[in-house]
């Protein structure tokens, strides 16, 4: 019965509260100008703003533009930049799992604007390559592996990337999925490194002749359902270690190399993650050990990386956002801060995605769009494709038939955001009163975030907007009191180019019934008082008069009627107490007291 009675004092006394508005995401997209009743996930108009990479907050958009490389292409699944011909500039090799076709475009100008294209060989089912000189004659060949053959290949390059002898075999009735070239006994040939799904086979294939003879030798035979394998060296003894990921296990094993090179090896059980598909190996945390990185393409899509702490010890870290239909990673400082970056490509979220490193500022890894729409987007790598200095994107879509890179150059800045227009609809609209603006946000050292408004009582006529407000605040002198609308704009800017604020929501708040002669009368306030006054900020005081000893109860409640904090209850003597509250939300809420003396509220403002 008592909750009712307070529930029924809140709603009787709603007339004496600030009313409030929030928006906490905008990733309905733009279009709506309004009015409205409530913001919602959308807005009306924005320049440059990044409002739908990560739902529940507004960042800049990356400078980014989209430079194709080869269109069409049926179904490429996997992309490498590599300098094919030695030329000096990154060109890319490719496959198509449609076709099995395997190619590689030539940047022909150096600066990835004009490409020529060969096709190397044919693989049916193509699904990876990778780049080595396998012959040992200087020259950058091709290896690939079939989905539907079971069996890996070599095209042996024959000069200036025009001519390709057609395929060696180097594994046959082996359901090879990833491969990697790498030296893996020292002998300064290419060894091919690979994984199998179906025997669960972690292997590498020893090059003895050329290019010519291959045996194999066995890593580990149980790893079911093996996907993604990467080539690096753990432990800084000089020789090639191996991690590799199952798919339909989750396991994600290291392999270090033991005495004699490349033909033991020690295994070591680094963690376990759902749907494991893609890995990368690099110095994640800049302590001079090799760290895993590791994608899973389950559910929504999510990153690890596993911190190599020595020896056969690692620790699991979660990188902050989604990835959706993540199916393969690279790495790489894309920012000239000193720290990797982690670069993926998600078929079911049509993007690839820049996670960036913020371990050094320590704060969490903040995802961007490298591509906008990048149908089916399946493989990805990391070249400096204009020759700039700095690493460009290079990806491949699997559905939109395509091959493209990206430059990466920074953040577009200022950007703008215009919220729709909102109908508070107050009672009496001329004794509508703005009462306050907050906001939170993210503001690395040289970003900002600034905000204006306009009310009016005409949808149709918004008027002026006031001065930019840096802070949150009282609107008391910002915007004109009374009406029936207000609207809002966020600016985000950046002095850093490689540096992004982060707005991640925005609060109105506003009282109808306390501006005019027409004010209602608020709910008797005697025996509870703010000694800091109202709004409060942070940590504040609640103070309340006991005028008849007893049984009494002092609550705080948000503006839904839900109890947040007691801060009393029970029996205590006639006199003035007091209570501290911290930790509260940016809002509206009401202390109500029931004691022998009666009832009594008061309303309270929170900002942060």
């Amino acid at each position: 019965m008592r909750n009712v009675i307070v529930l029924a004092l809140l709603l009787c006394a709603a007339m004496a509260y600030a009313e409030s508005a929030t928006q906490t995401d905008w990733s309905g997209g733009p279009g709506i100008y309004g009015p409205v009743s409530t913001w919602g996930d959308r807005f009306y108009i924005s320049d440059a703003m990044d409002w739908d990479t990560e739902p529940g907050q507004l960042k800049l958009i990356v400078n980014r533009s989209e430079n194709t490389i080869s269109t069409p292409v049926t179904s490429p699944y996997y992309v490498i930049a590599n300098d094919m011909d030695l030329d000096g500039d990154q060109d890319a090799a490719y496959c198509s799992y449609g076709t099995g076709a395997v190619y590689w475009s030539r940047n022909t100008n150096g600066l990835g604007t004009t490409w020529s294209h060969q096709t190397v060989g044919s693989l049916s089912q193509a699904q990876f390559v990778s780049v080595g000189d396998i012959n040992n004659d200087g020259l950058r060949d091709i290896v690939a592996s079939s989905a539907d053959q079971d069996k890996v290949v070599w095209f042996k390059n024959n000069g200036g990337g025009g001519a390709w002898s057609m395929p060696i075999t180097v594994a046959q009735s082996f359901d090879a999925r990833q491969i990697n070239c790498a030296d893996m006994d020292g002998d300064g040939n290419q060894d091919v490194v690979g994984v199998s799904y179906e025997s669960g086979d972690v292997v590498w294939w020893r090059n003895t002749n050329s290019g010519n003879t291959w045996s194999i030798n066995y890593i580990d035979g149980a790893l079911l359902g093996g996907y993604a394998c990467d080539v690096g060296d753990f432990n800084g003894d000089g020789h090639p270690d191996v991690a590799a990921v199952s798919f339909s296990t989750g396991r994600v094993v290291a392999y270090f190399s033991q005495n004699p090179w490349g033909f033991s090896w020690a295994q070591h059980e680094v963690g376990t993650f759902t749907g494991a598909r893609a890995i990368a190996l690099t110095d994640v945390n800049d302590d001079g050990k090799i760290d895993i990185v590791v994608g899973s393409g389950s559910g929504n899509g999510s990153l690890r990386w596993y911190n190599h702490i020595s020896g056969t010890t690692w620790t699991m870290n979660s990188i902050e956002g989604t990835a959706p239909g993540l199916r393969s990673i690279d790495a790489a400082d894309m920012d000239g801060d000193g720290s990797p970056d982690v670069i993926v490509a998600c078929r079911d979220a049509n993007r690839i995605y820049w996670f960036k490193n913020f371990l050094k500022l320590s704060q969490p890894w903040v995802r961007y769009d490298v591509s906008t729409y990048f149908a089916g987007a399946r493989g990805v790598s990391v070249g400096d494709m204009n020759g700039d200095g700095v690493p460009d994107v290079m990806g491949c879509a699997e559905t939109g038939n395509k091959v493209s890179w990206w430059r990466i150059g920074g953040f577009n800045t200022p950007a703008i955001l215009t919220s729709s227009i909102l109908d508070v609809n107050p009672p009496v609209p001329g004794n509508n009163r703005w009462d306050y603006v907050a906001w939170s946000q993210v503001t690395p050292t040289g970003t900002s975030i600034k905000l204006r408004l306009r009310t009016s009582y005409s949808s149709s006529d918004m008027g002026p907007w006031s001065a930019w407000l840096t802070v949150g605040g009282s609107l008391a002198q910002v915007v004109a009191q009374g009406g029936r609308y207000i609207q809002y704009q966020a600016e985000l800017a950046t002095s850093n180019p490689n540096i992004t604020p982060s707005l991640k929501d925005i609060s109105v708040i506003w009282d109808p019934y306390s501006v005019g002669e027409g004010s209602i009368e608020p709910v008797d306030e005697r025996l509870i008082w703010l000694p800091q006054g109202n709004p409060a900020s942070g940590a504040f005081t609640v103070s309340w008069s006991v005028p008849i000893g007893g049984s009494v109860s002092v609550t705080l409640f948000d503006s839904a009627g839900r109890a947040v904090r007691v801060l009393q209850n029970g029996e205590i003597q006639q006199g003035s107490y007091s209570a501290i509250v911290g930790g509260l939300p940016a809002g509206v809420y009401a202390v109500v007291m029931t004691s022998p003396d009666g009832m009594a509220a008061h309303r309270l403002t929170v900002i942060n």
